[in-house]
């Protein structure tokens, strides 16, 4: 009978092709400490081509950040920031995606950090940030050339600047995710300056029956539009005959006009939209 290989001898491509599967908690915490082969092998670049933080939480009393900082003596705080620099430093450049925890914020030193340090990146999943910090959004979005799409928690004020620069830099985008109040000129820069989108997901905004048939009849390319629980439009017989043709996903469930307890406002965060 043929004797069982053990663990650490197995193959490293067939033990890479696993690992770079696992989450970032697993590939950091768990197994760099089954053997020094699965050690060895939890470093390559591979590894860490995907950068998704949202599952992890990074509160100092949880289980992940106490666990990290015993197994790796950390003599200052767990944090974010620290963790990004250790899976981006791993990666060797190679990163593909990133996406960040919804709840914690966004440093502006990280996003420029991740700018100059992820030149392939091609998905960017976005928190809130602070306002004095979305001014740098156009310039540091502007530094992806591969970029294809982009998630925000809320319609920066700097929202006009940003869709310029993806115009110009980033040929290849494709995806555009978030909710505020769209107006005519942002519905007119999202059609004019991206004209090859064809994902647009901006569910619970504001967004005036107007705008939104411009950005069916001028978004040629599109194929997914998402604008569920929207204020400012509904939805008749007559333009759902008219979307079916144009695009593959069209959802706008929970979407309806402007009642009177609504309020037309150019604030970007959501909650300002008063959409529940």
């Amino acid at each position: 009978m043929e004797e069982e290989r053990p663990w650490q001898n197995m193959d490293i491509d067939c033990l890479l092709n696993i690992f770079r599967l696992l989450d970032l908690q697993d590939i950091t915490l768990f197994v760099p400490f089954v053997c020094s082969s699965w050690y060895r092998v939890s470093l390559d670049p591979i590894c860490y081509q995907v950068l998704d933080f949202r599952k992890l939480d990074f509160m100092p009393w949880s289980h992940f950040s106490k666990d990290f900082s015993l197994r790796f003596g950390l003599s200052q705080p767990f944090s974010l920031s620290g963790f990004l620099k250790l899976c981006v430093a791993r990666s060797h450049g190679l990163v593909m995606e990133i996406c960040f925890p919804p709840l914690l914020g966004m440093a502006l030193e990280d996003l420029t950090y991740i700018s100059y340090e992820c030149p392939k990146l091609t998905k960017l999943v976005l928190p809130n940030m602070l306002s004095e910090h979305e001014p740098h959004l156009p310039e540091i979005i502007g530094r992806w050339p591969e970029l294809k799409q982009l998630e925000m928690e809320a319609k920066p004020s700097s929202f006009q600047g940003m869709i310029n620069k993806i115009s110009t830099n980033c040929m290849k985008f494709v995806g555009l995710k978030l909710s505020g109040s769209f107006k005519s000129d942002d519905v007119s820069a999202m059609v004019n300056r991206l004209p090859k989108v064809k994902q647009l997901f901006l569910s619970k905004s504001f967004l005036r029956k107007e705008e939104l048939l411009t950005i069916l009849n001028g978004c040629k390319c599109l194929e997914e539009l998402i604008v569920r629980e929207c204020v400012g439009f509904e939805i008749c017989e007559e333009d759902l005959k008219m979307v079916s043709g144009q695009i593959r996903i069209f959802e706008h469930e929970g979407s309806r006009l402007v009642g009177k307890f609504d309020y037309d406002t150019d604030e970007c965060d959501p909650q300002h939209v008063l959409v529940i």
